[in-house]
């Protein structure tokens, strides 16, 4: 399957707080409704699964 498109991608600190500003970020680029939803979802999942400490960066790619 070829891949076709843009890439962005933004770094997050992997601050729970940060959560606002993945699904803002996803909204201004996709135009899906569950689009936002979905990213915070796995903003927290990653948080969530990372009990020993805070990952220094968590990545969203949108290709």
């Amino acid at each position: 399957m070829s891949e076709s498109g843009h890439t962005w991608r933004q770094a997050y600190k992997g601050h729970p707080a940060e959560a606002a500003q993945v699904r803002d970020w996803i909204r201004s680029r996709l135009d899906h409704e569950d689009a936002p939803l979905v990213a915070h979802e796995l903003f927290v999942a990653v948080l969530g699964s990372l009990t020993a400490r805070r990952p220094d960066v968590i990545e969203m790619t949108r290709c």
